[in-house]
């Protein structure tokens, strides 16, 4: 699942920022997996996330998708992405779900040296490690990094720069909450690993030192 490994940031704005993925495979384990998929939308629920989405019905939590509604669904749904907004959280849902041994694949992204570090708190020996090299070529036409910061939030590339950058002016003019921002940015993401709580802290102000 490399679509979660290009976020962009400061070190320090990227340990508050984490994906949750878990995945079942067709005629191997999606038969039958409703109940274990609701029990991990339960511990998300539970422990805290910052945005999950639907792809089937093209929600997340900016524009339908409740509290109310993930715990209701007992769809074996292939996949169940989430954003996390702290190593605490983060550290907590995979102890859950390793306690419950659900046998469904899990993927966790972040920062590697916190991934790993969580890992060996809880005993988990990781399976497979995926890195990002990072950006090359002519990468001074890229956007601004402010604006990656935000983007990046969404690995299938349905965040429109332009909409990201209009919305830091109007944030930094007074016009537009820092809150209200971040669900506006957030609506395209459909798969639900874009970090409300981390685009609000970034529309903000909260992240000029750039990696």
């Amino acid at each position: 699942m490399t679509h979660s490994l290009h976020r962009q940031g400061s070190i320090e704005s990227l340990q508050d920022d984490y994906v949750f993925i878990a995945r079942t495979i067709a005629g191997f384990n999606r038969e039958g997996c409703g109940p274990k998929l609701q029990a991990i939308r339960n511990i998300l629920c539970d422990v805290g996330i910052s945005n999950t989405g639907r792809m089937d019905t093209g929600e997340n939590m900016t524009n339908g998708l409740t509290e109310a509604k993930l715990r209701a669904d007992d769809s074996a749904a292939p996949i169940i992405a989430a954003a996390v907004p702290s190593r605490a959280n983060m550290r907590e849902i995979i102890r859950r779900v390793q306690a419950a041994d659900f046998g469904i694949s899990i993927t966790v992204s972040g920062l590697i040296d916190e991934v790993v570090a969580m890992c060996r708190e809880l005993g988990v020996k990781p399976h497979t490690v995926n890195l990002s090299l990072g950006v090359h070529g002519k990468t001074d036409l890229l956007p601004q990094e402010d604006c990656l910061a935000l983007t990046t939030m969404c690995g299938h590339a349905l965040i429109a720069t332009n909409l990201a950058r209009q919305l830091r002016e109007e944030v930094a003019a007074g016009r537009t909450h820092p809150q209200d921002a971040a669900r506006l940015i957030a609506q395209p993401c459909i798969c639900g690993i874009f970090n409300l709580v981390r685009a609000e802290k970034l529309l903000q102000g909260g992240d000029r030192q750039q990696t």
